[in-house]
C-alpha cells in the first residue's frame, strides 16, 4: 500500500490560508451553504492572531509576513 507522511505544523503559509479562503468563497457561491462562509471568516482569522502561536501577522502597514513558524511570524 502506499504510505503517506504525516502533515507537518509548522513552516505555515499565508498563501495556504488564502487559498482555503478562495475555496471556501466559490463553495459558497455555489452552494448558497453559510457553512463557507462561516468557514472563510475561520481561515482569514488565522491572519489576525487565530493561529497555532497565536500572533497577529498582519504588519501595521497592511502588508503580511511570509510564513508561521513555532517562535511566531517570519
Amino acid at each position: 500500500g502506499c504510505a503517506y507522511a504525516q502533515p507537518v505544523q509548522f513552516d505555515q503559509q499565508p498563501l495556504e490560508a488564502v487559498a482555503t479562503i478562495d475555496a471556501c468563497a466559490a463553495a459558497y457561491d455555489v452552494s448558497g451553504d453559510r457553512t463557507w462562509r462561516d468557514e472563510m471568516d475561520r481561515a482569514f482569522g488565522w491572519y489576525l492572531g487565530e493561529n497555532d502561536v497565536g500572533v497577529c501577522l498582519m504588519t501595521e502597514d497592511g502588508g503580511c509576513y511570509d510564513g508561521l513558524g513555532p517562535e511566531g511570524p517570519n
